[in-house]
This record gives structure tokens, sequence and C-alpha cells, in this order.
């Protein structure tokens, strides 16, 4: 409770303001709100990586048909740069190969075609049942590792009988060509090549980036964990319902913002300040910062108010900040107002006081709300600015 009495200033309860013109802040249910927000992106975030997975399984298919395609093309091109298209008894060779080959392909389906049967008849979870009826860890292991070899072998003993009866076939055609035929035959093999291998390169490229963009979003989901942990850890150290009526709207329109220490309205509705102005220190890292504002605490999509008279002096975006609206005032003062989306005004345009300017938005502190104050080039605290 301490720790939240350090961040809840309870000094700028508006006791005078008349409901009419005033919104109410709810801790808890503001609270609830940014933890339903995580939820929901959470589940939007997940939805994405499923998405990318199973474009993952296409790519990597795909992939996989472009490396065997590139290997069968390079052993084909790399026998037949040298053969000899006229020798006869090469081509009755390489009949009697290919029928050999073709015969072994058979027997290897007409394996697989009994063991399918098999499982079958003895159950699917057979390899299962065998895996565990292990004696020991150690024979477990053993067996799901042989399990695993001989399932590898098996796929490139498959893959090397058709890349040689591929070679084969083609070599076939090869020899019934004459070698202006057989020239310009290898040229067009060439030339596919060269495409499959252009594909393969974009194909590698595409799974690296869906690879790495799976690896930010499972990051992001552990940081909205955290985000949620915390929160749930904020709700269960409030004893009893926060609840403040915040004046939107000024009394001060028109006036020099010098003038106005003290009488700011509250640009977003809360009361509850993440971080302060000024110096800090990291209970765990001991690491020191400096804040040039104050961060309020405040669910995803709230308004934001400008909080005195001005013009748009610049909207960019930064790290850690997002979107940054800077508003100035007179000739020497200028309001910030960050991590903010759905930003409602354009640069150089004349602004009063109150005017909904945005949403507020998130970053990986959370769903917060960056305000700041400069006066002469200098940061000053905008809790002495604004009327609590």
């Amino acid at each position: 409770m301490r720790n939240i009495n350090k961040k809840i200033i309870i000094l700028f309860i508006v006791l005078f303001a008349t409901v009419a013109y005033c919104d109410e802040f709810n801790l808890l249910s503001d609270l609830e709100l940014q933890i339903r927000i995580y939820q929901e992106e959470i589940k939007f975030i997940e939805s994405l990586i499923n998405s990318n997975n199973n474009l993952l399984i296409n790519y990597k298919k795909d992939l996989k048909d472009y490396i065997s395609q590139l290997n069968q093309l390079a052993q084909l091109l790399e026998s037949s740069e040298y053969s000899d298209s006229k020798d006869e008894s090469k081509l009755i060779v390489q009949e009697l190969e290919l029928t050999a080959q073709k015969e072994k392909l058979e027997r290897i389906k007409n394996s697989y075609k009994q063991k399918i049967i098999a499982l079958y008849k003895q159950g699917s979870d057979y390899p299962i049942q065998i895996l565990f009826s292990s004696e020991s860890i150690p024979q477990l292991y053993t067996r799901l590792e042989y399990l695993q070899r001989l399932s590898q072998l098996r796929l490139r003993e498959y893959e090397k009988i058709k890349t040689e009866s591929f070679i084969l076939q083609e070599k076939k055609k090869i020899n019934k060509l004459s070698s202006q035929e057989k020239e310009k035959y290898l040229s067009e093999k060439k030339s596919i090549q060269k495409t499959i291998l252009e594909s393969k390169i974009q194909t590698e490229a595409i799974i690296d980036s869906l690879t790495y963009l799976n690896e930010i979003l499972s990051r992001r989901i552990e940081n909205l964990n955290s985000l949620i942990q915390k929160a749930e850890l904020k709700k269960q150290n409030i004893s009893q319902e926060l609840k403040f009526s915040i004046n939107h709207i000024p009394n001060y329109t028109g006036q020099p913002f010098s003038t106005l220490k003290g009488k700011l309205i509250l640009p977003v509705t809360s009361v509850y300040i993440e971080r302060d102005f000024g110096k800090s220190v990291n209970e765990s890292t001991r690491a020191i910062t400096y804040n040039n504002g104050i961060d309020f605490s405040v669910s995803k999509g709230s308004d934001v108010f400008c909080v005195a008279d001005g013009i748009v002096f610049k909207i960019f975006t930064v790290p850690e900040f997002g979107n940054v609206i800077i508003i100035k005032h007179d000739y020497q003062y200028f309001t910030v107002y960050s991590v903010v989306e759905k930003i409602a005004v354009s640069e150089n345009e004349k602004v009063e006081a109150g005017k909904i300017i945005a949403k507020t938005s998130h970053n990986n502190i959370g769903q917060i709300f960056h305000f700041e104050i400069w006066e002469n080039k200098q940061p000053v605290d905008p809790k002495e600015w604004i009327e609590w």
C-alpha cells in the first residue's frame, strides 16, 4: 500500500468541481480494463503466430521441393556434360539401371504400405507403446534415437532413388537427341535451375523473416504477461475502490501560459502516476534515470486533452514514446503529449484548452501517457502546474 500511496497523488482530489463538467476515474476499473486490453492483444498476437506458423509449414515444404529439384538438376547437368549420346551400349545399361531403380522404389512403397497396415492393426499409438515399454530411461532414449534415425534414413533413401530415377529418365531423353538438340536441352535445364535457385533464395528469406517476426511476437507476449502480473499486483495492494472526479473544462481560456501555474486541467482522465518527474533509481538494477515529465497509468484509448491554448508545433515519432505532439504556448512554454495514437490535430493548427487532441496508447512500460512542460528550454515538474 505504501508504494501505491507514493504513486497516487491523493492531495489533488477535486472536491469543488461541478459534476456535469467532470469525468470519473476509478483506479480499480481502469486497471481491470488495462488487463482486458493486454489479454485481447495476447489473443491477437497468438493468432498472428499461428497464421505465420501455417505459412512457415508451406514455405518449408516449398523450400524442400526447391532443394530436391536443384539437387536433381545439378546431378543431371554434371552427368550429362561429358556423356556420349551416340553410345548405344550406355543407353542399354541406363535402361537396365532405370528398371532396377523402379523395382527398388516399388519395393519400398510396398514396404511402407505393409507398415501402415500393421500400424492400423496394432493401433496408431503402437510406436509410442514400444517407447514407453522401455525398462529404463536410457533404453527409452536409445529406442527414440533409433526410430528417428531409421525415419531419416528411409527419407534419404527415398529421396536418393527419386533423384536417380529422374536423372536416368532425363538421360534417356538426352541420348536420343542430336548434339545441337542436346545443347539446347541442357541450356533450358540451366535456365530452369537458375529460376528455381532464385525461388529458393526468396523462400529462405521469407522463412527467416517469419521466424524472426514470431520471435518478436513471442517476446511481446512475455512482456504483456509481465504487465498483467504487475497490474494484478497493483489491484491486490488496493484495499478499497479509489474514485476521483476530474475536471476537463478550463476556466482560463485566452490567458497567458505563464499565469496558469497550478490551474491547468489534467491532460488525461487519471491521477495515477506510474513514473514521477525527476531522478529515480531502479530498485533492482540501481540504475539512475531522469524523467522530464510524468507518466500517467491509464487504459489505452483514453482521451488526451490539450491543457492550454496554443499552436501545434511538431508531431513526430520516437522510440519508447511512440507518437509525440508538441504544443507551443507563448514564446517560452511548450507542452509535450506522448505515447499517443489516433492524433486529431495537425502541425501549425491552433488548439484551445480542453480540446481532445489524441487517444492514449502503450509502450514497453505498459498502458501509460507521458506528459511534459518546458519553460525556457528546461523541463519543469508538471504536477506544480496542474490543478489537482
